[in-house]
């Protein structure tokens, strides 16, 4: 295991003061936006350029420099470190060998009760946050020391400065603080959940290009969006987790149709794109301390076909409990007073004919119909007898 307080084994990497252009930046700090890309893009790691061992080590180092961010949920956006913080820094470390030494002490520059980073997340009052959550669960020591090696470099907040060089001294600093406090925290095991390849923790080649995949790239391009128009990195966040939900609830409805031997004109209506997104009630309604969440409206989707969602949700449920070895685990959904129109109005092609609203159908234009729909039918002439083996569910598709 690591000592407790060790001497940094990341060299830093050689300085630079060159920064980047952004909108908002003034102009002594901008420099031209399309060189700024090409250099960022080194740092980006593509699936096939990490070995497939390295995935659930790669989400731990990325929970631990959400940590360090302070960025308590999965939509927030790195922030702009304050100036002042900045300007105290290089008035602190004029080169490469003030780094290296201050790394190799054991003398703080600020108290590290002033700084707001693993503790200041501990004690966090948004108890939902599973950062936060993660964080309580670190040995006090882990936390401890995570703290000191801010304070050792007179750091009171852990924010790398996306308008500076990825290499320049201040975000070296930041990177040896980051891999330091990570190998810490994972041979601690405060990320054991996440099953993480420990060998890869001292492997300090990986260490580097994972550090500046996750902060040079990924949370890089994130901060630079949110910039250039604010807001838009939430939007499509909040978009994505709903498709991945829509996309969810789509399989656990194939899986279920396929499982209990349902014809394939069933299984082909599951799709993503035919499958309602949902929002939570804004009014708080609960559901035995469950929040609800209310579904939104397909208009293309025949009243016939949200029916059978609705049957086959129910069945799904009934199973579910009546299994000892399941649990019912998904959403809360329930219909509203008032429609709600979904957030996402692409309709799917190559649907059976029955899926589709007959007026809203008819509102297409002629190219557009005949991608739309096929020359086939899913459903039975009484929807209600849906999923209930009848002979006529029974037939093939040829047949039906």
């Amino acid at each position: 295991s690591l000592s407790a307080l060790r001497s940094s084994s990341v060299p830093p990497p050689t300085p630079t003061s060159s920064r980047i252009q952004l909108p908002g930046v003034p102009a002594s700090r901008k420099h031209t936006s399309s060189s700024t890309s090409r250099r960022r893009e080194e740092f980006r790691l593509k699936k096939n350029d990490y070995p497939k061992d390295m995935k659930e080590f790669k989400k731990a180092f990325t929970l631990h420099i959400r940590i360090l961010f302070r960025l308590l949920n999965g939509r927030s956006v790195p922030p702009t470190p304050p100036d002042l913080a900045i300007t105290k820094f290089n008035d602190r470390f004029k080169s490469n060998a003030d780094i290296t030494h201050q790394t190799r002490s054991k003398t703080v520059l600020v108290a590290v009760n002033e700084v707001r980073c693993a503790a200041f997340v501990a004690n966090s009052p948004h108890r939902d946050s599973r950062i936060a959550k993660t964080v309580r669960k670190m040995k006090d020591s882990v936390i401890l020391f995570i703290d000191t090696c801010l304070a050792r470099y007179g750091l009171t907040e852990w924010c790398p400065d996306f308008r500076q060089s990825a290499h320049s001294l201040y975000n070296a600093a930041h990177r040896t603080i980051a891999i330091d406090t990570f190998q810490q925290a994972a041979v601690s095991h405060a990320y054991a959940s996440l099953k993480p390849n420990l060998k890869y923790a001292e492997d300090m080649g990986w260490l580097m290009k994972l550090y500046d995949h996750i902060v040079h790239h990924f949370f890089y391009r994130r901060y630079v969006r949110n910039l250039r128009n604010p807001g838009s990195v939430a939007a499509e966040d909040e978009a994505n987790s709903a498709y991945h939900n829509r996309s969810r609830l789509a399989a656990a409805r194939r899986k279920w149709l396929r499982d209990n031997g349902f014809p394939a004109r069933y299984v082909r209506l599951a799709r993503t794109k035919a499958t309602s997104d949902d929002e939570r009630d804004p009014d708080g309604q609960m559901v035995k301390n469950r929040p609800v969440f209310l579904i939104k409206t397909r208009p293309e989707r025949s009243a016939e076909v949200t029916q059978f969602f609705r049957i086959l949700d129910k069945k799904r449920e009934r199973e579910a409990r009546l299994d000892p070895s399941r649990r019912w685990a998904e959403r809360v959904r329930r219909e509203p007073i008032n429609p709600i129109e979904t957030a996402f109005p692409s309709i799917p092609l190559g649907m059976a004919a029955d899926y589709f609203n007959r007026d809203f159908f008819n509102s297409l234009t002629p190219d557009l119909r005949i991608r739309a729909a096929s020359q086939t039918v899913a459903l039975l002439p009484d929807v209600e007898q849906s999923l209930t083996v009848c002979e006529d569910e029974c037939l093939s598709d040829a047949a039906f």
